[in-house]
């Protein structure tokens, strides 16, 4: 939104699977490529099989997803419409096509979001030492390649200015997020379990809505809270939150 008022904006996007692109994106942008990436089965013998395959080869789990031959195509289709002023990755699964996108572009940010090494040891699971190993070798090579790296820390991730607004508050709290990444469910049980009954015991009639996608994720316990609102997936997070 900020980038298509200053300048001609070229998007790559990688909607999820059954999902579209937003149609605003097709208003503010030049040129969108969306990109269909390759499925991937959640099922629990497939996502077994990825991960050792991943591990055999070094590669931390969704970098292979994005560096695709899928992706590649479409960003090949972009950039004979350069050359760029400022190409933005978002995301270390993006990062490997820096050297694509070199000779095509000034200047490279790579927008982070997460520091890759812990993400991987936050998700856990028997292979999480080895792709936090994996997670920093690839940060140690790629990361040079960038002109700016954004880190979570020292560049927050924020999001377009919005007027304040005039809906109905009819809600005290609200908890946006993926349920299935393990740190926004872990933070939800332990506030559930060490700041929820504080809560209500000073204030019985407080509301408390759980916005996002995977909310089968959400423990059953917190799920049967009267007074717990679950949204499931919203087409625009934004406006619950407004509610609360």
């Amino acid at each position: 939104e900020w980038l298509a008022q200053h300048a001609e904006v070229d998007a790559l996007v990688c909607p999820e699977r059954g999902a579209e692109a937003g149609e605003r994106l097709f208003d503010i942008c030049r040129r969108v490529e969306v990109v269909r990436l390759p499925f991937h089965s959640p099922a629990v013998g497939a996502r077994v099989w990825r991960n050792l395959r991943r591990a055999f080869r070094g590669v931390p789990p969704l970098v292979d997803r994005f560096f695709c031959s899928e992706v590649g195509d479409a960003l090949e289709r972009l950039l004979v419409h350069g050359p760029y002023d400022l190409a933005v990755c978002e995301h270390f699964w993006m990062a490997p096509w820096v050297h694509t996108i070199r000779s095509h572009a000034t200047t490279i940010i790579l927008d982070q979001h997460n520091r890759e090494p812990e993400f991987y040891r936050a998700v856990g699971g028997p292979l999480a030492g080895w792709f936090s190993r994996c997670a920093e070798r690839w940060e140690r090579d790629l990361l040079p390649e960038f002109d700016q790296v954004w880190a979570p820390v020292t560049v927050p991730t924020g999001l377009p200015w919005r007027d304040p607004s005039v809906a109905a508050r009819d809600f005290d709290i609200a908890f946006s997020a993926s349920w299935d990444y393990p740190p926004n469910r872990d933070g939800l049980i332990w506030f559930f379990k060490r700041v929820w009954p504080e809560i209500v015991a000073c204030r019985p009639g407080t509301r408390l809505v759980l916005i996002g996608r995977h909310s089968e994720a959400i423990p059953a316990f917190i799920q049967k809270d009267r007074q717990v609102t679950v949204t499931g997936p919203v087409v625009d997070a934004t406006a619950w939150l407004e509610r609360a």
